[in-house]
């Protein structure tokens, strides 16, 4: 696995701006690491299962429709049961959570909500008191999940973040910020790129640096055309 060089950070940690909560530890940001959300064409989804369990929700069979009940509150989804085989069948996050009766926000990756936590957006959720938020990847949930299961360990969440920004074939980029008990999760982050092999999902790449070069890229192992497919910034191309 290829290391470059860090990225030196402009502002000092002294400077950081504070964050938006008293509680500057990791777990106080509610974040929903086991329901990874994806921006589908616009619209925020969510795997059913780990979301209508934070929600206390039911699902029951209709047939050819899923029915997502929280006391009185229902909500019906075109969803046949032989989909419900799937370990992540996906459904809308924010039809599902506000008919169980739970209020939904988009904060986008440069709101304060956002920018506290490293430039993430997040789907904020709120019901009966409790907060969750749940990180919008770059990718479908079932490549994230198995991303997080290949490469992430307990830490997540408490000492980084880790979303998946961007999928292309076999190949995946991360954008994971690092957390310091002074400024939260805003001062510092690493760019990761991932190959799926026969093993699993794996790092050929981990970087604080903005850009690569294309004699880094090499050494990784990425294709030139991959890199730039996954949005990379990339030196003197």
């Amino acid at each position: 696995m290829r290391i470059c060089h860090p990225l030196l950070i402009a502002a000092a940690l002294a400077l950081c701006a504070a964050p938006l909560v008293a509680d500057t530890s990791a777990p106080a940001y509610s974040l929903l690491i086991d329901v990874p959300g994806y921006n589908h064409a616009g619209t925020a989804v969510a795997p059913m299962w780990p979301l209508t369990d934070w929600l206390g929700a039911s699902v029951e069979d209709g047939g050819e429709w899923a029915i997502i009940r929280r006391g009185r509150q229902v909500v019906y989804l075109q969803l046949p049961r032989s989909m419900w085989s799937s370990e992540l069948p996906i459904v809308p996050l924010r039809t599902v959570a506000e008919s169980v009766g739970a209020e939904v926000h988009y904060h986008g990756a440069d709101s304060e909500i956002g920018a506290q936590l490293g430039h993430i957006p997040v789907v904020e959720l709120t019901l009966e008191g409790k907060q969750g938020l749940v990180i919008v990847h770059g990718a479908p949930p079932a490549e994230v999940r198995a991303i997080i299961d290949d490469v992430a360990d307990d830490r997540i969440g408490i000492d980084y973040l880790l979303r998946v920004s961007a999928l292309a074939g076999d190949w995946a980029k991360t954008h994971e910020p690092q957390f310091d008990e002074a400024c939260g999760f805003t001062a510092r982050y690493v760019t990761g790129v991932l190959q799926r092999t026969e093993e699993g999902w794996a790092y050929v790449l981990r970087s604080s640096k903005v850009s690569c070069t294309q004699a880094e890229l090499a050494e990784a192992g990425i294709p030139l055309d991959v890199a730039q497919q996954l949005g990379m910034e990339i030196e003197n191309l």
